[in-house]
């Protein structure tokens, strides 16, 4: 192609030389073909040489891309791979102390702690159910606590299960509480059972014949819950 177009201008040269082509009126036809041709030729030696480039510019971006590309990965894996080594490497050394850490945590979980069993269970007597629930809510997180609404009810229940203290109530209708003292004290499972009387009584008279019948306490009515507990405590901890 390119021979075509260097013979097509000189040709036209040569004319023009020779004084052939003075106005582009006096063209001969058939100059005007060639031409033509030559245009034609020019042009698509234009377009292939474009697409050429093109060609060769894509080839070399592709291929700067590639080698950049590749560097790149080349620098992740690198670095991935130190990652690794390093996370393997702590993984080997938490695995040799992980049974020392165990240890320790075993012993700091073995402290012994107090069970339900190992709970001192206290017995609650008064004919006011308000008051069994509050005394109950009071003491429910350190002791083991049951109620009965009489003297009646809750010697059927020591009858059937131990007890470590009984809060008693001093007045109750049919069997009041120094009448339920004298049957636990008649009773060889029940005698040592320490009782604490709940009195709303306050005349000084009322309070020496409770201590008469000799109980181990008394607390008058409404109970503080401070008070319950330190008495409490004096005999079952």
């Amino acid at each position: 192609m390119t021979n075509d177009y260097v013979s097509v201008r000189r040709n036209m040269a040569a004319q023009s030389s020779q004084g052939r082509f003075r106005t582009s009126n006096s063209m001969p036809a058939a100059f005007g073909r060639q031409l033509a041709e030559l245009q034609k030729t020019v042009t698509q030696y234009t377009n292939r040489r474009n697409q050429d480039i093109v060609q060769i510019s894509t080839s070399s971006f592709s291929s700067e891309v590639s080698a950049s590309t590749e560097a790149k990965l080349a620098e992740l894996r690198e670095a991935f791979h130190v990652e690794e080594t390093k996370l393997t490497d702590k993984i080997k050394t938490v695995g040799k102390t992980a049974p020392e850490q165990s240890s320790a945590s075993l012993k700091v979980s073995a402290a012994p702690k107090a069970t339900a069993s190992q709970r001192a269970h206290i017995l609650v007597v008064d004919d006011d159910p308000l008051m069994l629930k509050m005394l109950k809510e009071q003491l429910r997180e350190d002791y083991d606590v049951a109620t009965a609404v009489s003297g009646k009810i809750a010697m059927k229940f020591l009858e059937r299960k131990k007890t470590n203290l009984i809060l008693l109530d001093y007045e109750m209708p049919e069997e009041n509480g120094p009448a339920v003292l004298e049957k636990l004290r008649a009773n060889d499972a029940t005698k040592d059972v320490p009782v604490i009387f709940l009195t709303g009584v306050s005349e000084r008279e009322k309070i020496q014949e409770a201590l008469a019948l000799k109980p181990q306490s008394y607390l008058l009515k409404p109970v503080d819950r401070e008070k319950l507990l330190n008495a409490i405590t004096k005999f079952v901890g």
